[in-house]
Order: C-alpha cells, then sequence, then structure tokens
C-alpha cells in the first residue's frame, strides 16, 4: 500500500558513443566522462595579525605543499561577501548553525538562546549568506529550518522549538559513549548529506565538546571500532568540503571540560605517526582545528563567536591541486598552505586519505538508502527534481517523475563504445510520524536514446514511476546513488500531490 518503503533498483542506463577529435569533445559529451586523475579541494581562509579575512590575493601569495612536497596550483578562485549579493551570483557557501542540546547543561543552553536571539535579529534580522538552523536532541539531529537570509524567521523556528533535558549528561560512561556516538553521527549524517555538493558549507557548533574519551574508558575493541569512523568520518568531511566552527556557550569558567587547541593529537599522529596511541583527546575541537575552521571559549559574547565565524567563512579562497603522488594508498597525507607574505596567515583543513573509488556492496548499498531515506537533511551530491501527479482512472496512484542531472553521474565506456552508468534509486512515502514502513524493492531498466544525446547535450537521467499512494501520505521521498563514486541525491515532494488539467 502506500504505506510501504520501496526500493527501485535502475540498473545499466546506456546511451550511444560521442564522436570525438584528440584533445577535444564535442558540447554533447563534455563533464560526462569523469576523470580518475585525483583532485584535492582546498577551503583556505587568510587572515591579518588582527585576525581580520584579507580580500584581493593572489595565486601567486600561496604555497601548497603535500607531505612536505610542493604542489602545483591547478585553479584559484577568491569567494567573498562583496562579490556574493544575494541573488546576484549562485550561492557558493552555507552556514549550519548547529546548536548541541544533548551535551550542553540547561542553564548554559538557555544562555546560548539568548545570544542567538541577538545574533539572529540584529540588522533586521538580515543575513550576510544562507544560513540553516540545527539542533542535536537526546534523538538525534534536527532540522529547525532549511537555509535563508531571514533571520527573524530562523528565531522563530528556534523560539519554537523547545528543547528536552540532557539527561545524558548524568549517564556516566554509558551515557559519555552514547553522546558520542550521537554526536559523531549527526556530523557523518551532514557530512554525508552534503558530499562532492559544489557549495562550501561551515558548522558552528554551539557546544561545550564531546565528552573526554580518555574518561569513557573504551577498551581495545571499542577503540578499534571508533577509529574506522573516525577515518570514514576524515573521508567525508574532505568531500563535503565541511568547515566546523565551535563556540562553547558556557562562557567565563574556572576550569573546562574540552581541551585546547595545543593539547590533542593530530589525525596525523594518530593515523601515521604511532598506532598504538590512545584516542583520549579526540574531542569536538579535533574536527574544528582538522578542518581548517577554529574554536572559541572563554568568552561571554556567544553571538559576537558566531558572527566571526561566520565573516570567516564567508570570506575564503579555493584551491585544487594534482598531488604528485597519485598513488591510492589510503595513507594519511599532510597538507601546508602558506603564505608568501609574513604578516598573513592560512587556515585550511590538515590533510586526508586518498583512496580509491569502489561499488558499494549490496548490503552497504541498502544501509545507504536507509539512512539517506530517513536523514532529516536533503543530499546534494546529485541535484535532482521531481513532480508526482494524481492518475485520473486511478485516484489512490502517483505518477512520479524524477530527473536527475547526469552530469553528476559517473559514466565508462564499453566494448562497444557506448557509455554505461549503473546507479540505484529508492522511493519512500512518509506520514505524520515520519517513519516509513513495510520495505519492498524491485527493479526497473532505463535508457537514454543516443539519437536524443546531439540535439539534446542537457537532457537529464529521466525515471518514471507509477507508485500506490494513501491518502494520509505527508511526503514522498527520492533517492538516487551512484553505485560507482557513492554521490548520492535526495529530494521530497509534500502532499497534496497535483492533479492533471483537463
Amino acid at each position: 500500500m502506500g504505506s510501504r518503503l520501496q526500493f527501485c533498483l535502475f540498473l545499466c542506463l546506456a546511451i550511444s558513443p560521442f564522436a570525438h577529435s584528440q584533445g577535444a569533445q564535442d558540447a554533447s559529451s563534455q563533464n560526462v566522462v569523469k576523470s580518475r586523475t585525483y583532485l584535492v579541494v582546498l577551503d583556505v581562509a587568510v587572515t591579518d595579525k588582527n585576525d581580520h579575512p584579507v580580500p584581493g590575493l593572489t595565486k601567486d601569495d600561496f604555497t601548497v605543499a603535500e607531505d612536505k612536497e610542493s604542489q602545483n596550483i591547478a585553479s584559484f578562485e577568491e569567494h567573498g561577501l562583496q562579490n556574493a549579493s544575494a541573488g546576484a551570483t549562485p550561492e557558493t557557501a552555507q552556514t549550519i548553525i548547529l546548536v548541541d542540546e544533548m551535551n550542553t547543561q540547561y542553564t548554559d543552553l538557555a544562555y546560548a538562546r539568548y545570544c542567538m536571539r541577538k545574533f539572529l535579529q540584529k540588522n533586521e534580522g538580515q543575513l550576510s549568506q544562507s544560513t540553516a538552523l540545527m539542533a542535536l536532541t537526546n534523538k538525534g539531529l534536527v532540522v529547525l529550518h532549511q537555509p535563508t537570509r531571514d533571520g527573524n524567521a530562523l528565531w522563530s523556528a528556534l523560539d519554537h522549538h523547545r528543547p528536552d533535558l540532557p539527561w545524558r549528561l548524568q549517564g556516566g560512561v554509558y551515557g559519555a559513549s552514547e553522546r558520542i556516538n550521537i554526536s559523531l553521527g549527526a556530523l557523518e549524517q551532514v557530512a554525508v548529506a552534503f558530499a562532492d555538493s559544489p557549495v562550501r558549507r561551515s558548522i558552528v557548533w554551539i557546544s561545550p565538546g564531546f565528552p573526554i574519551l580518555s574518561d569513557t574508558r573504551l577498551d581495545q575493541v571499542s577503540q578499534t571500532k571508533l577509529f574506522l569512523a573516525i577515518r570514514k568520518l576524515s573521508l567525508d568531511l574532505l568531500h563535503s568540503r565541511l568547515t566546523i566552527y565551535t563556540v562553547d556557550p558556557r562562557g567565563l569558567i574556572a576550569t573546562s571540560g574540552s581541551v585546547t587547541a595545543q593539547t590533542f593529537y593530530t589525525q596525523s599522529e594518530y593515523f601515521s605517526n604511532n598506532p598504538k596511541l590512545d584516542f583520549k583527546d579526540m574531542v569536538l575541537e579535533q574536527f574544528s582545528s582538522e578542518t581548517g575552521g577554529k574554536s572559541f571559549w572563554g568568552r561571554n559574547d556567544v553571538d559576537d563567536e558566531v558572527a566571526r565565524s561566520m565573516n570567516e567563512e564567508a570570506n575564503y579562497y579555493t584551491l585544487t591541486y594534482y598531488p604528485a603522488n597519485q598513488s591510492l594508498d589510503g595513507k594519511y597525507r599532510n597538507i601546508s598552505v602558506k603564505m608568501n607574505r609574513p604578516d598573513l596567515k592560512a587556515r585550511t583543513r590538515a590533510g586526508y586519505f586518498p583512496v580509491p573509488d569502489t561499488p558499494l556492496p549490496k548490503d552497504e548499498l541498502v544501509d545507504q538508502f536507509e539512512l539517506a531515506l530517513k536523514s532529516p537533511l536533503l543530499y546534494t551530491g546529485i541535484p535532482l527534481k521531481a513532480t508526482a501527479t494524481v492518475l485520473p482512472d486511478q485516484p489512490h496512484s502517483v505518477q512520479v517523475v524524477v530527473r536527475a542531472n547526469r552530469h553528476m553521474l559517473t559514466w565508462t565506456r564499453s566494448a562497444n563504445g557506448d557509455l554505461r552508468c549503473e546507479f540505484s534509486a529508492a522511493t519512500a512515502a512518509f506520514f505524520k510520524d515520519q517513519e516509513p514502513q513495510d520495505p519492498q524493492s524491485y527493479a526497473q531498466l532505463a535508457t537514454i536514446p543516443a539519437a536524443k544525446i546531439p540535439t539534446y547535450p542537457e537532457m537529464p537521467v529521466v525515471l518514471r514511476l507509477t507508485l500506490p499512494i494513501d491518502p494520509k501520505v505527508t511526503r514522498l521521498r527520492f533517492v538516487v546513488l551512484d553505485t560507482a563514486s557513492g554521490k548520492m541525491g535526495t529530494t521530497d515532494l509534500a502532499a497534496p500531490f497535483t492533479s492533471p488539467k483537463n
């Protein structure tokens, strides 16, 4: 029935060969065949001695090294508020304000909300860049408002949200382990949802931090699992171009449950130099440092700290380079970006793991679908558009058309010269309780006729489905996953669905 969760597998899309000449391609084939050369994308914040962002720099002002080996900068671009007025250019950056209710004492949370009201209602509620609002609750990540420049709308969403008591703070070692799992899980959700997006995002995480891991007395098996989870999270943060800023809402305090940036190990030390190191200091500030962000603590102006974080993230430079070492050996690589002017300093991510793209096993494929279907976030790796129309002769069914940007999919050439793309798709119906039920699956083959490619070079991949629909359904979600690259895209359709015009 309409309540069931339906998994749809669309395999082996094929299109005919394109005309090629050496060193050039016709318009219909541009950006379709993906290069396997490894490219590193770095978003770099540059500040002066007063910690103010510095505009107007050129590629010659930067020197990039990987494991101390100099790298050639392949591309260079400046981004800033001065050339990013609303609607003037495509959006290149977003901020996510994440209020951590699970790891924060209730009194500190009340103060954080007071400061957020001051910040969001400043300048008559007009924000300098697109901003989303989320909360980390006892149950996990919650999206309170989608990206907007309307600070008043964000404050209204936060004001109407009633936080639960942070009871896991009183849970001892068991509660601390749960908080670590939920916190890292939320960060993973955000990273996976925005993987391969052309938009750079920063998270301003308002929180005193995660539990100190040495206090959780993790055994060796748990440490190994955590090691693998953090390694995967590091990769996902790289692919999503996420930068993390942390703001401690406790203000001026005598002692801190979080450690400073100088007292914890770096990921390089964890993953490369000494595998026997324990995880005692892998806390929230660690991810801030490793992604090129900052941590703010020991101050009472939370609203100003959030504003500083957003200002830094709105003014930055994007550099890319092809590593001189193209080996995908999975070993951690240190990145260094230095300025050729002594009065400037640069911040960017500390390193990455070079690993090959491998198709997901079927069990992991199902897991990825489950996560994407239930996630409160929209995945942006593959842009999707969808429409749903109630069939006139089948009032309890809808005809759905999903369009995927085919240039964001991975295409390979078959023996006869055809280009093929293998991907999977899923759809789920939701009720008010927001839980899909009764998983079902089926397969379908979709094709793009070769004759249409030269005529319609931007034609998307189109999926057409007819689904039974329950009148109580409030939302449909659609997922497309590229099995070669792991990229995912999702889109939602809210009821009531349209009826065909007579």
